[in-house]
C-alpha cells in the first residue's frame, strides 16, 4: 500500500507556528523505500556478528599483555610494599627503573614488576583501557 505523502501547499497550510519551511525544500517529501530494509539487515547482520565472537576494543587489546601479567602477580605483604615505593617515586625515576626491567624482560618476575611499573605510569586512558582488560580476564578466568 502506498501512502501520499503531503505537498508543500498542504504542509504550508497545516503548519504550527514554531516551524518555518525552508525555501529549498523540495515540493514534496522525498520517499526512501529501501532505507527500512536495509538497517533491518545491518542489524541483523551486527547481532549475528556480535554473537560469533566477543570483540574487544583496540586499546583494551593493547593492554591485555599487561592486564596478564598483573592478574598472575601473587598478593604478598612484599608486594604492597613495593607498591607504595612506586607510588612515591618521579617520574623520571619510574622511566629509569622501567628501562632496568626492560632489558630483563625475559625472567617472568621482571616482566611482572615491569607491568607494575608501566601501570603506575601510564596516562589515565591506558588505566581506563587496563581496567577493562583486567575485568574481561577476571570473566574468563572465573568462568
Amino acid at each position: 500500500m502506498i501512502v501520499r505523502t503531503a505537498s508543500l501547499r498542504e504542509l504550508r497550510a497545516k503548519k504550527p507556528a514554531n516551524v518555518e519551511i525552508l525555501p529549498t525544500a523540495p515540493p514534496r517529501r522525498v520517499q526512501q523505500k529501501c532505507n527500512r530494509e536495509k538497517r533491518e539487515a545491518a542489524r541483523d547482520l551486527r547481532d549475528r556478528h556480535a554473537s560469533r565472537f566477543g570483540y574487544r576494543h583496540p586499546h583494551v587489546r593493547a593492554q591485555m599483555k599487561t592486564a596478564e601479567a598483573l592478574f598472575d602477580i601473587e598478593q604478598t605483604p612484599g608486594l604492597h610494599i613495593l607498591v607504595a615505593m612506586i607510588a612515591e617515586m618521579e617520574p623520571q625515576e619510574l622511566n629509569r627503573l622501567a628501562a632496568r626491567l626492560e632489558r630483563c624482560s625475559a625472567n617472568e618476575s621482571a616482566r611482572m614488576a615491569l607491568a607494575l611499573v608501566r601501570y603506575h605510569s601510564m596516562p589515565i586512558g591506558d588505566r581506563t583501557a587496563l581496567d577493562a582488560a583486567m575485568k574481561i580476564l577476571r570473566q574468563e578466568r572465573c568462568l
